[in-house]
């Protein structure tokens, strides 16, 4: 049971930290001004 909800737990971090690092990285390659430009 105890295993079952750390898996639970670590999907979670684990999916939390990839849509982190995508953003980080589209952030970057797309630079300030294509992030937060308006209708994209």
């Amino acid at each position: 049971m105890l295993r079952a909800i750390a898996s639970v737990i670590v999907g979670y971090i684990v999916m939390a930290l990839i849509v982190g690092l995508t953003l980080t990285v589209l952030y970057i390659a797309l630079g300030a001004d294509k992030s937060f430009e308006p209708a994209s």
